[in-house]
């Protein structure tokens, strides 16, 4: 659960926050949320990714340089350092960062200076610093292919991000995207609807894009403004796949009777378990819920007693 308070405290202390994950799991997406959630007026959001440098010039795109500092330094640069000022500085994909450029971290993550290249004079970091990669940094630092003082200077506060794959509540992911695939469509109001056999494939898929190629997938269904997608609606790439294998039979029953079990266990949670409110609040009669609640075994009782909390999925 995103926790902006925490988030804040971390910044206050000048500590770092780094994100671990596979590709498409939402990496630069969580830096952003927190950017917006901890910024004032003005601050601004930067993003520095490794794999778009060439390693001779980190230190002059991070910390700027000085005229003739080098061959091709025509002139003062200032550097992402300078740039931020009091906003955020995201250090992407820091897993792949040449061993000859790590030391170059330490001060500025232990003491919040820096020295541009070819200038002796001592510069203020006044920024946030978040780091990202989808690599495992333990397994470098056992291969001597990323320094260990870094990485126990980096994971202060750790985010591991899960992969797609291996959530458990997958079919509630996929409903999620789909509306918000919906709302970035700008088709709030339209009437696909996702046959139960292409609901199957989403679910069974393992997306090893993860929630990127997922999402890029369902924008995709929604653009063909169906009224019904099937699965010769999908991308070619994904009916390729072995579908007989993909979708077994069953698996969307399965998931929808495992999705209304934690729906209605979630929604007496909220309500302290009464009935008349619970009814209200999931739009339905209260006949309906009663019939539900028998389905799953659910005892609105073992509610009562429990106060509300915040059931929200996600960062």
């Amino acid at each position: 659960m995103f926790n902006q308070a925490l988030y804040s405290k971390v910044f206050q202390l000048n500590k770092p926050v780094l994100i671990t994950g596979a590709s498409g799991t939402g990496k630069s997406t969580l830096a952003k949320k927190i950017h917006e959630n901890v910024k004032q007026p003005g601050e601004s959001l930067l993003h520095l990714n490794i794999l778009t440098l060439n390693k001779n010039l980190f230190e002059s795109e991070l910390f700027g340089h000085k005229r003739g500092s080098f061959s091709g330094a025509i002139s003062d640069k200032g550097g992402f350092c300078a740039e931020v000022g009091n906003g955020t500085l995201l250090i992407d994909e820091i897993g792949d960062l040449d061993l000859s450029m790590q030391g170059k971290l330490l001060t500025l993550i232990d003491e919040r200076k820096y020295y541009s290249v070819g200038c002796t004079q001592e510069k203020k970091f006044l920024g946030r610093l978040i780091f990202a990669t989808n690599k495992n940094l333990e397994k470098l630092v056992e291969s001597g292919l990323f320094r260990k003082d870094l990485y126990y200077r980096l994971r202060f506060y750790l985010i591991p991000l899960v992969k797609l794959s291996d959530r458990s509540d997958k079919f509630e992911v996929v409903l999620a995207e789909i509306s918000a695939a919906r709302l970035r469509c700008g088709k709030l109001n339209a009437k696909s609807v996702f046959d139960s056999d292409v609901l199957n494939v989403l679910l069974s898929y393992d997306w090893p894009g993860n929630y990127r190629e997922l999402a890029h997938t369902i924008e995709y269904l929604l653009i063909l403004e169906k009224n019904r997608i099937e699965i010769s609606d999908l991308p070619i790439w994904l009916q390729e796949k072995n579908l007989g294998d993909l979708a077994p039979k069953g698996l969307f029953n399965a998931a929808l009777s495992e999705f209304e079990e934690t729906f209605f266990k979630k929604l007496l949670l909220s309500t302290s378990g009464r009935i008349n409110a619970s009814a209200r609040r999931a739009g339905i009669s209260k006949v309906t819920l009663i019939s539900k609640l028998k389905k799953y075994g659910i005892n609105r009782l073992d509610y009562k007693s429990l106060e509300k909390v915040d059931m929200a999925n996600g960062f």
